[in-house]
């Protein structure tokens, strides 16, 4: 594996790539506020291992990439999709597979809908075509009129909890508040290792700045507030895989049914017991469903 930083006008990226440079390219976008470590190591490797050059990244205003003053420079969605293209410019890709997660796929749809010609292939996982009943519930209001579901209450309230300030000068505080929201996210029935969930923390927290304010990361939350909510998805041409659990509380598993169903040519994946979070337990499995789709992609 190897680290370099990409620069997007006045936004520096860090990127890590793993396999054979030679290989078809796949670029992993992390969620809302999420380092790209999210993506560990072993499941890199993993699809590294099934002949795939897979590059990683931290988002703007996270981890070690570039945090930005967002009263003073406002972002869109749709600029940090340009720094995807960057990303991929950087590393003389001139089609790649896009793997979305969460907000990452709002990021990877944009790709596949305004670039379609620089995305051989997208993967959305536990994302949607249509966030506004997770934006709804946000705010506090009521989904009962909206076509699809809104996420669990107790899901918003651990989120705005973690969003509430807290002091990164007290690490074990925002760990105990990180590890309450990941339990949850997770839903009551996929196994919660908090060990696992503790070590990736905990190297998320020594990447952070600690100049930077604690709610820094979470202005993509207000850069998707300039919209789009839903995306005209039939414009999407590729080849495209749905994954999701079937105890998503943040993004329940309607979202993945109504997205497969709009998307022409999809494939849908669904795994039984697994929420809002990618716990290694279920790295094999999507591991093994990524290679399968993206060798079938290569071989049609």
């Amino acid at each position: 594996m190897s680290e370099k930083y990409v620069q997007n006008k006045s936004i520096k990226l860090w990127t890590e790539a793993f396999g054979d440079p030679k290989d078809p390219s796949v670029i992993l976008i992390s969620g809302a506020a999420s380092q790209g470590i999210s993506w560990s190591v072993d499941f890199c490797n993993l699809l590294a291992d099934k002949g795939f050059y897979i590059v990683r990244f931290d988002s703007r205003d996270t981890g070690l990439s570039t945090h930005v003053d967002f009263t003073k420079h406002p972002y869109k969605m749709n600029d940090m999709a340009d720094d995807v293209i960057e990303i991929m410019n950087s590393y003389g890709f001139e089609k790649t597979h896009i793997v979305g997660t969460s907000m990452g796929g709002y990021i990877a749809q944009i790709l596949s809908i305004d670039h379609p010609s620089r995305v051989q292939s997208l993967t959305l996982i536990m994302s949607t075509m249509d966030f506004t009943p997770q934006v709804y519930s946000f705010m506090g209001m009521s989904t009962a009129f909206l076509s699809l579901s809104g996420s669990r209450p107790e899901a918003i309230e651990q989120l705005k909890n973690l969003l509430s300030g807290t002091d990164l000068s007290d690490p074990e505080v925002w760990m105990t508040k990180s590890l309450k929201m990941i339990q949850i996210f997770s839903g009551d029935q996929a196994p919660f290792d908090e060990e696992e969930h503790r070590k990736i923390l905990k190297l998320a927290f020594d990447r952070m700045n600690p100049s930077v304010p604690i709610k820094t990361p979470h202005n993509h939350a207000l850069a998707s507030g300039f919209g789009p909510t839903q995306f005209a998805v039939q414009k999407i041409k590729c080849p495209t895989l749905i994954i999701h659990g079937s105890n998503d509380p943040i993004i329940p598993v309607d979202h993945a049914h109504a997205t497969a169903k709009a998307i022409p040519h999809s494939e849908k994946f669904i795994i039984e017991g697994m929420g809002h979070a990618r716990p290694r337990v279920y790295d094999s499995v999507l591991a093994d469903r990524l290679g399968k789709f993206w060798k079938n992609e290569k071989d049609a």
